[in-house]
C-alpha cells in the first residue's frame, strides 16, 4: 500500500491527510457507538497516524548525514514528551 501511496501523494499531502484522518477519527470516536464501529474507527486512526509519523520520521532521517543521530533522538524525545504530557494537560 505504501509504494502506491507515495506515487499518488506528496509527503506534505500525506502528513496533512493523516492529520485529517486522525482528527475525523477522534471526533467519530467521541460520538460513541457500538464497539465494532469504534474498532473500525481506531483502525482508521492508526492508518492516519501511520501516514503522519512515518512521513515525519523519513524527513528526520534525511536531515544530514552528520547529525542524523541527533535528529532521531530529538524526534523520539518530542514524540514521547507529547505522549506523557498529553494526558496531564488533558
Amino acid at each position: 500500500a505504501l509504494p502506491v501511496m507515495l506515487r499518488v501523494f506528496s509527503r506534505p499531502a500525506m502528513v496533512i491527510g493523516g492529520a485529517l484522518v486522525v482528527a475525523a477519527s477522534l471526533i467519530l470516536f467521541a460520538m460513541g457507538g457500538h464497539w465494532s464501529l469504534q474498532m473500525a474507527i481506531f483502525v482508521a486512526f492508526g492508518f492516519g497516524w501511520f501516514m503522519q509519523h512515518n512521513t515525519i520520521q523519513y524527513e528526520v532521517s534525511e536531515i544530514s548525514q552528520e547529525y542524523r543521530g541527533s535528529a532521531y533522538s530529538m524526534h523520539a524525545f518530542f514524540f514521547f514528551t507529547g505522549q506523557f504530557l498529553g494526558p496531564i494537560v488533558y
